[in-house]
């Protein structure tokens, strides 16, 4: 399990001076590259033309984009403006969409673990009884999650 947390992207030992760099600028290993952030609003990833493997990814571009009201990303998806919702979509949403020919609805459990940091020493969270509340609804079991596409 050592070696396994060793591996997780905040396990990562960055020298200091590199921090601040890559705040803005963030350096990966797989199939696309960073190519465009706009705070707010979307991050945008293009192709890594030297990608080890030949014909991956399939896709020249993909663009994340941060649509917090769950009606305003149910409007985008139906005009095609993004492809895909991820696990973030509403369960609403997802109901009507899932009776939509023209859409695929994907549901199913989340395989990671979620972290939720607080800092212990500024109020309310250095209140242990509030910090054991939040630890309790977070640990209950997950409802399923569901994602989206046309």
């Amino acid at each position: 399990m050592f070696v396994f947390n060793l591996a997780r992207a905040n396990s990562a030992i960055i020298a200091k001076e590199e921090v601040e760099r890559l705040k803005s600028h963030p350096v990966g290993t797989g199939p696309f590259q960073f190519s465009e952030w706009v705070r707010g609003d979307r991050i945008i990833f293009t192709k890594f033309k030297d990608y080890y493997e030949p014909g991956v990814p399939s896709v020249a571009k993909v663009i994340f984009r941060f649509i917090e009201d769950p009606s305003a990303q149910t409007a985008a998806l139906r005009a095609g403006d993004v492809d895909v919702i991820g696990a973030a979509m509403n369960p609403e949403s997802a109901m009507e969409l899932k009776h939509d020919p023209q859409y695929r609805v994907f549901e199913g459990l989340t395989t990671t673990d979620v972290i939720a940091a607080m800092n212990n020493r500024k109020p309310p969270f250095s209140d242990l009884r509030v910090r054991k509340a939040i630890t309790y609804v977070c640990a209950r079991p997950s409802p399923m999650r569901s994602t989206a596409m046309k």
